[in-house]
């Protein structure tokens, strides 16, 4: 029995040694979320503006071009669980914040991490944002084991290591560049694909969650001083023609409530906003960045404003 044991410790010790190497390497390959969690730390007491949100506002609003000093916080499918987490982070270590922007899609209220095809993101927040998810699954507390494709995570260390590649997609403040859609776009297969994706049939537990981070986050706002901004931005004709009006009836109604009853709060519904053409797309509920400029140009001028 003890050799037994100590055939398997020889295999198994090399195992976890590599393993344990493989998790410390990943943790320090540059990535976004790395990137915006050491940002915020540093520097969340100059921070006039936070932008919230998932890729709709990752990729719409340009800290770059805004009067305010602003930073974008917004990661792709992130849900209002994660924003409320990062601004209670921020809001406590920032005497400068003047505006919170959040985003409010066709899908926020109907949208949570656990299920959402990229469920294994919610690591992400746990390992570099101190997110308190499932204290005892390591899937959510490890790179190696949490990965989709450990494959693709050792691909990307090699071409770190060879090429100095990394997993940044963003710009220093947080902004994601996008391109223009090619001139042979399918906009209506597009637009329908992702209207389809973003179409959910949930249960009232699903939306009086999500309801309760946004209230938490005007609550957040209101005692601290802050002016909360809730937009949703637009998006082509070929996605928003093809939304489910209920589903859409219930954030934008919601967001008009909050708006017409909290004096801290500002409403911009954008989604059809004639202002935007297919040049400022990049696919059909994704601004790219002359639209982002224009989005961008819209929300600076109302946040210099108030």
């Amino acid at each position: 029995m003890r050799r037994f044991l100590l055939i398997i410790c020889s295999f198994a010790l090399p195992l976890m040694v590599a393993g344990i190497a493989v998790e410390v390497a990943l943790r320090h390959l540059p990535n976004d979320y790395a990137y915006k969690s050491r940002w915020l730390a540093d520097h969340a007491e100059s921070v006039e503006v936070l932008v919230l949100g998932s890729s709709h506002g990752l990729s719409s609003i340009r800290p770059d071009l805004m009067t305010l000093r602003t930073f974008n916080a917004a990661h792709v499918s992130q849900t209002l669980a994660f924003d409320r987490h990062i601004l209670e982070q921020v809001i406590q270590c920032d005497d400068s914040l003047r505006w919170v922007v959040l985003p409010m899609s066709y899908f926020s209220l109907v949208e949570e991490m656990k299920d959402n095809i990229e469920w294994w993101r919610e690591k992400n927040y746990c390992i570099y944002y101190g997110y308190p998810s499932h204290p005892l699954n390591p899937l959510y507390h490890s790179e190696v084991i949490g990965a989709p494709k450990i494959k693709d995570d050792i691909i990307n260390l090699v071409r770190y290591w060879t090429e100095g590649t990394t997993l940044r997609d963003t710009d220093s403040l947080g902004y994601r560049h996008r391109n223009p859609a090619t001139s042979d776009y399918d906009w209506a297969s597009d637009g329908h694909a992702r209207a389809m994706l973003h179409t959910r049939q949930v249960g009232t537990s699903t939306i009086q969650r999500n309801r309760s981070h946004v209230e938490h986050i005007a609550d957040l706002c209101r005692q601290h001083g802050v002016q909360l901004l809730l937009v949703t931005t637009p998006a082509h004709r070929a996605y928003t023609s093809c939304l489910d009006n209920s589903q859409l009836n219930e954030v934008t109604q919601f967001c008009l409530s909050l708006a017409e009853t909290n004096s801290h709060i500002r409403y911009l519904n954008l989604l059809n906003d004639p202002r935007f053409n297919n040049a400022d797309f990049h696919d059909a509920d994704h601004l790219d960045d002359e639209g982002a400029a224009k989005l961008t140009a819209i929300i600076d001028s109302l946040t210099v404003a108030l």
